[in-house]
């Protein structure tokens, strides 16, 4: 007796693929699920609720700019709608803040998000199948609330729109990361900050800048504050600029002795004058 040969799934699977695909609208804000992202980011159409005043230089893809950003460590409020259409007011601590309205996507860290017990997230498209056979949820659970995903093909998200605080205070709450404690991914590099009283010693302002006199102290004092930090603390790809980043230390001047020559004119001048001085 010949075994029979399983069924053919093929056109099932494109079957599936063409039921579920949601098409992206390229000028939304979307939120997408992103296992590789460290921490989760934030566009524009989120609505700031307080900053925590740290922030964080991320390396990646950015609309139209260089590897490398600094940005701000906030919790936020936005407006998501899944793919039943059904509204949230979704709320994100301890994210970093893009302000560039370039940028069009947030990043939703699987692993920051799943930190939370309460949550759980299923990023597998229903069309896909796990090793075992099983088709994925595409759905994520914050807290009671059971979210589907958008499916394009590609990638799982979320829709995201500006919230007012009315639709704020009506429509149902999820809590997308934990914000009871900072948030500490596992993969960053910490740079060292040492405040400015702590360096303004003479001894201190000699061996770093090649011993210098006594008299120049308070002025390294004074000049010094207005310094908060140093661009090769927080960046970590160097850059070349054409220009100083400390323009507060690196004031115009004279690295000379300046002379006087009065000079006297047979003339007089159309003020009255006959000599005149050469600086």
């Amino acid at each position: 007796m010949v075994a029979e040969e399983p069924p053919v799934r093929i056109l099932r699977r494109v079957t599936r693929v063409n039921e579920y695909i949601s098409e992206a609208d390229p000028s939304q804000h979307i939120l997408v699920s992103d296992s590789g992202n460290d921490q989760m980011l934030l566009t524009s159409a989120w609505r700031i609720l307080r900053r925590t005043g740290r922030e964080v230089m991320m390396t990646g893809a950015f609309a139209g700019r260089n590897v490398g950003e600094v940005f701000p460590v906030v919790t936020a409020v936005a407006k998501l709608i899944c793919e039943d259409g059904k509204a949230y007011a979704a709320y994100a601590h301890e994210a970093l803040f893009d302000s560039n309205p370039a940028q069009r996507e947030s990043l939703l860290s699987v692993h920051q998000s799943l930190r939370d017990q309460r949550n759980g997230i299923d990023d597998r498209a229903r069309c896909e199948r796990d090793v075992g056979g099983n088709p994925g949820l595409q759905m994520a659970r914050f807290g009671c609330h059971k979210l589907p995903f958008f499916f394009d093909g590609t990638k799982c998200f979320f829709e995201v729109q500006w919230i007012t605080e009315a639709e704020e205070q009506r429509l149902p709450k999820v809590e997308l990361t934990n914000g009871d404690r900072p948030y500490e991914p596992l993969d960053r590099l910490h740079s060292r900050r040492r405040p400015v009283s702590a360096t303004t010693g003479s001894f201190e302002w000699k061996k770093c800048l090649g011993f210098t006199p006594d008299h120049v102290d308070k002025t390294l004092r004074a000049t010094t504050q207005l310094v908060p930090t140093v661009e090769a603390e927080t960046r970590e790809i160097m850059r070349d600029h054409f220009h100083t980043r400390l323009p507060q230390l690196k004031v115009r001047r004279v690295n000379d002795v300046c002379f006087v020559d009065t000079f006297f004119s047979s003339i007089t001048s159309v003020r009255g004058f006959t000599c005149w001085n050469l600086y």
